[in-house]
């Protein structure tokens, strides 16, 4: 797919920028030798101008800013397995370039990306751009940047739809997803979100989540693909940065009322002019955004927690949660009730769970009033996070609830479903000879997920299709 990612934001002093873009690099052959450039195609076909000296231009550009691959070097730090460049990126140098050079910085740390830190040996300095490669097609790597790409025609269309997505372009309430484009310049599909900051003026920042392709129909079918990617990512971002936002504000509530007096413009939402803006890592209070952990980690993490066979004598306990019924109790009807639970995910397809209950206990009986509302916890039984001050307590461990719906398992797989249960839990085999135990399937239709801590850890709702697929396994007939 030919595409470019972006972040954008809107800075107070700079206006609409790109804070970092990605996009992809086609190399000639699958293997590139480190001595040599790599001639890369642009990741999109935007109509260029058509005067010669304009495309003489444009075709230096492209020659003289692709990457070279013997300045890549590993970033080992890097949870996505990024390449680090160590050498940087440099536009095409122009008379007007060169006789602008000593005027004000047009960027900050507001709109500016902070990449990984590398050590080369002799001293520490950040990388000037990742690259990713393709697991699926060698010839094919994904170079991102803290700037605009350097080709001209790649640079004005990206640039024009940063403008058009942070002024212009947005749907209603400002946050959500919009569709813009034409074929001179390409089509956008822009996902805007806000951050909260204590320090900015109306107390909030404004980003964007950006892909730009020339396919307008293949940009369409993604639609539904791309909006809840960007918006995964966009709750995840506002979450972490509310915690921050939230303190911040205590922090200066306490301040002035002990300083201010009633009358003092303090209270007026406006950025202090001695107040430096605040790059994104500041806004979420971590160290390394590039480090946090992805959904889809968090996806293959639930699975994993969910089927953790390691011990033995642990695996397969969680809690079921119901809601009170009123023929169980009138007292405390509509109450949430909630108890220890075997299960086990390894009789059912992608991630459901099968539960040996008895009729006659009181969640059973809740359930069987509210089949399609029930709810289980599971907690992580080992370590998944380093310790915090060298000590690991069972809270800085994943854990997360599935929401679903309740389904009898027919008897005539009962016996199969029990050959498959008492591999987790041995001990219920005798169950059976009790006529109030049943088999039950648990079918996961959303997952809220807790992976910890709010730092780099994921902590929101999970697609179920991506839970699905984590961890997908045979059917029970198998």
């Amino acid at each position: 797919m030919n595409a470019i990612v972006a972040l954008l934001h809107f800075c107070e002093v700079h206006g609409p920028c790109v804070v970092y873009c990605t996009q992809a690099i086609h190399s000639n052959s699958p293997s590139v030798n480190e001595n040599e450039n790599c001639n890369a195609s642009p990741p999109i076909s935007i109509l260029q101008s058509k005067h010669p000296a304009a495309l003489m231009q444009q075709q230096a550009s492209s020659i003289s800013t692709a990457p070279s691959l013997a300045s890549l070097r590993k970033n080992s730090s890097s949870s996505l397995n990024h390449i680090a460049a160590s050498a940087s990126v440099s536009p095409p140098t122009t008379a007007a370039q060169a006789a602008t050079s000593t005027a004000p910085s047009t960027t900050c740390a507001a709109c500016t990306a902070q990449l990984p830190l590398i050590n080369n040996g002799t001293s520490i300095t950040e990388a000037k751009r990742l690259v990713t490669t393709d697991d699926d097609d060698p010839t094919i790597q994904y170079i991102g940047t803290s700037k605009c790409p350097q080709q001209p025609h790649l640079y004005k269309a990206v640039r024009l739809a940063c403008v058009r997505s942070l002024t212009a372009e947005f749907c209603q309430g400002r946050d959500g997803p919009v569709l813009f484009g034409d074929d001179e310049n390409g089509h956008v599909m822009s996902y805007m979100f806000k951050l909260r900051d204590a320090q900015a003026r109306g107390e909030a920042r404004f980003y964007a989540l950006m892909m730009l392709m020339t396919d307008r129909v293949y940009l369409v079918s993604c639609w539904p693909l791309l909006v809840g990617a960007f918006r995964s990512m966009a709750l995840n971002l506002q979450e972490r940065a509310n915690i921050v936002f939230q303190r911040e504000k205590e922090s200066m509530r306490q301040i002035t009322h002990r300083r201010a007096p009633i009358t003092s413009q303090d209270q007026f939402y406006r950025r202090r002019s001695h107040t430096a803006l605040r790059s994104l890592v500041d806004l979420l209070g971590i160290k390394k955004v590039g480090t946090l952990q992805s959904i889809e980690t968090a996806a293959k993490l639930a699975r994993k927690i969910v089927s953790d066979a390691e011990k033995k004598n642990e695996a397969g306990r969680g809690h079921i949660l119901t809601t009170m019924d009123e023929s169980v109790s009138e007292e405390f009807r509509g109450f949430p009730f909630g108890i220890m639970e075997y299960y086990s995910d390894k009789c059912t397809p992608n991630g459901n769970l099968l539960l040996f209950m008895s009729d006659l206990q009181m969640s059973a009986r809740n359930m069987h009033r509210h089949m399609d509302k029930v709810a289980f916890t599971v907690t992580s039984l080992q370590d998944y996070n380093p310790g915090w001050h060298n000590q690991s307590t069972p809270v800085q461990q994943p854990r997360f609830t599935l929401f679903g719906s309740i389904e009898r398992v027919p008897e005539s797989k009962a016996e199969l479903a029990m050959n498959c249960f008492t591999k987790t839990h041995e001990e219920a085999r005798p169950w059976k000879s009790f006529h109030d135990f049943h088999f039950y399937e648990f079918q996961v239709k959303g997952i809220y997920y807790v992976g910890g801590f709010g730092g780099l850890n994921y902590i929101g709702w999970i697609p179920v299709d991506l839970y699905r697929a984590a961890g997908l396994r045979g059917l029970v007939e198998q």
